[in-house]
C-alpha cells in the first residue's frame, strides 16, 4: 500500500508491469496537475457548487496578484459558448434523442471533457484540468455530471468579473477600497434583484437599508476597527465575501436563503423598526432590552450604546453589526466588537473592576431571590482562564481567546450566567 502513496514508486511499478496506457495517462495527469497548480488557485478545483469556498484560495492570493488570477479566468460568455459546443457535440454524435433525461443527470466522459478543453483559449483552458475532472467526478474517474461542471465554471466566471469590478474601483492602485466605493459595487450587483413585499413594504428607504446591511456584514468582518476602507487582498481572503459572490451569481437570488438574501435582511430591517419605538432611527438601551431572543443586562446594553455613540450612533448600520457579531460570538471580529463595550476605561485592557461591574447586576438579582454568589471568585476564575497575573486582560488576548464567546455571554447575557449558576433562566429563579 505504501508504494501507491509515492508518485515515483507508482511510475516504477507501472513501467515494470508494462501497462503503458495507464502509465501515459498517469504521467499526463501528474504533469497537468503541477502545471495547473503553478497558475490556477487551488480554490478553483476544490470548490464545488454544493461545498463551501476553499481556503486554499487565500494562500494563492498571497503569492499571486488578483489581476494575474483574473487574466486566467473564463468569462460567462466563454462558459456558455463551451456549453453550447458540448450540446452540439451531443446532438451530432447520436441520432437518438435523450428523452426523459434531466440536464442535471446528463454525464460527460473524460474524452469529451478533454476535447472541450482544447476549444478554450490557452490562457484559460488550464482550469479544465484532470484534477478538476476528478474532483467533480467524485467516486467516478470516467464520468462527471454535465450540470455540475457548468455550474462550477459559471461561478468561476462570476468570480473573475467581481475581481475586475473591485480592482476597477481602486483608481489609485492603493490596494484598498473605501466604504463608499464598496457600496457602489454592491449597488451595481443589486440593481436587477426583484424585491418582494412579503416581509415589509418595499420602498427606496428599504432598498438603501438593504444595500447598507450587505456592506455592514462585509465590513464588520474585514474592517472591525471601522477605518472606512478595506484591503482588497484581505477582502478576497474572506469566505463570507465568496458567499456574497455566490449570492450575486444566483439567478434566483430574489428568493435566496443566503444571509445576503432579502428574506434575511428584511427581517433585520423589520426587527430594527420594531425596536426603534420613537422612529428616530437610533436605538437606546431600553430598545436593546426589548430584544426577545437575548436577555441582555441593563449594564451591558447601556455600555453597548455608549460605545456606539462614538461612531455614527446606534442606528440601523450599528444594529446589523451588533446582530451579526452576537450571532458569531467567538470570531475575532465579533469579540473585538464586544470588547469595546466591556472596555469602560478605553485603555485596551479589561480590569477586575470592569469584569466585576458587568457581573454585579445579575448577581444582585440572584441575591434578591436568596442565592448569594460573591463576585470575587468568578472574577478570579476568568482571569485564571486568560493566564494573566496582573489582573488585566489585553484586547489582543481577549479577542483571540478560544473561549471568548463564553466570557462575553457570562458578562452580558443574564440568562446565560443564570443557567451556569442556577440551571434556569433569570425570570424563573426559585425563591429561597
Amino acid at each position: 500500500m505504501k508504494t501507491f502513496l509515492d508518485d515515483n514508486e507508482v511510475l516504477k511499478f507501472l513501467d515494470k508491469k508494462g501497462d503503458i496506457g495507464v502509465l501515459d495517462e498517469f504521467v499526463s495527469i501528474k504533469q497537468n496537475y503541477y502545471e495547473v497548480m503553478s497558475s490556477i488557485p487551488a480554490f478553483f478545483y476544490s470548490f464545488l457548487p454544493d461545498q463551501p469556498i476553499s481556503r486554499n484560495f487565500v494562500q494563492y492570493i498571497r503569492n499571486k496578484s488578483l489581476k494575474s488570477i483574473s487574466d486566467h479566468l473564463p468569462t460567462e460568455k466563454d462558459v456558455l459558448d463551451l456549453r453550447n459546443s458540448f450540446d452540439r457535440q451531443q446532438k451530432s454524435s447520436s441520432s437518438l434523442p435523450s428523452l426523459g433525461i434531466k440536464s442535471s443527470n446528463k454525464v460527460m466522459r473524460y474524452q469529451q471533457y478533454m476535447k472541450l478543453r482544447e476549444e478554450w483559449p490557452e490562457n484559460i483552458r488550464k482550469i479544465l484540468s484532470a484534477k478538476l475532472f476528478q474532483k467533480i467526478g467524485g467516486n467516478s474517474s470516467n464520468n462527471i455530471f454535465y450540470e455540475s461542471l457548468f455550474s462550477y465554471l459559471l461561478l468561476v466566471s462570476h468570480t473573475g468579473s467581481h475581481i475586475n469590478n473591485i480592482l476597477g474601483r481602486d483608481v489609485d492602485n492603493s490596494g484598498y477600497i473605501s466604504a463608499s466605493s464598496f457600496r457602489e459595487y454592491v449597488v451595481f450587483y443589486c440593481q436587477d434583484i426583484v424585491f418582494s413585499n412579503d416581509i415589509c413594504e418595499f420602498t427606496k428607504a428599504i432598498y438603501d437599508d438593504y444595500v447598507s446591511a450587505i456592506c455592514c456584514l462585509i465590513f464588520n468582518v474585514v474592517d472591525p476597527l471601522q477605518t472606512g476602507s478595506i484591503s482588497i487582498e484581505i477582502l478576497f481572503q474572506q469566505p463570507l465575501y465568496f458567499q456574497l459572490i455566490q449570492f450575486f451569481a444566483d439567478k434566483e437570488r430574489g428568493e435566496s436563503k443566503s444571509i445576503f438574501g432579502q428574506k434575511s435582511i428584511f427581517q433585520l430591517i423589520k426587527e430594527f423598526q420594531y425596536l426603534d419605538e420613537n422612529d428616530d432611527g437610533m436605538l437606546d438601551s431600553e430598545d436593546l432590552l426589548s430584544i426577545s431572543t437575548i436577555k441582555l443586562t441593563r449594564t451591558f446594553a447601556e455600555s453597548l450604546i455608549d460605545a456606539a455613540s462614538g461612531e455614527k450612533g446606534p442606528g440601523f448600520d450599528w444594529y446589523v453589526r451588533f446582530r451579526a457579531s452576537w450571532d458569531n460570538i467567538g470570531q475575532v471580529w465579533s469579540n473585538s466588537f464586544f470588547f469595546s463595550a466591556f472596555d469602560i476605561r478605553k485603555n485596551g485592557f479589561l480590569s477586575s473592576y470592569e469584569i466585576g461591574f458587568f457581573l454585579k447586576e445579575s448577581l444582585k438579582i440572584f441575591e434578591l431571590k436568596g442565592h448569594t454568589f460573591p463576585a470575587e471568585p468568578i472574577v478570579s476564575e476568568i482571569f485564571d482562564q486568560f493566564g494573566v497575573d496582573d489582573m488585566k486582560i489585553p484586547k489582543e488576548r481577549f479577542v483571540n481567546y478560544v473561549n471568548a464567546d463564553q466570557i462575553i455571554k457570562l458578562l452580558g447575557d443574564s440568562n446565560y450566567l443564570c443557567r451556569q449558576m442556577l440551571n434556569c433562566d433569570i425570570d424563573n429563579i426559585p425563591q429561597l
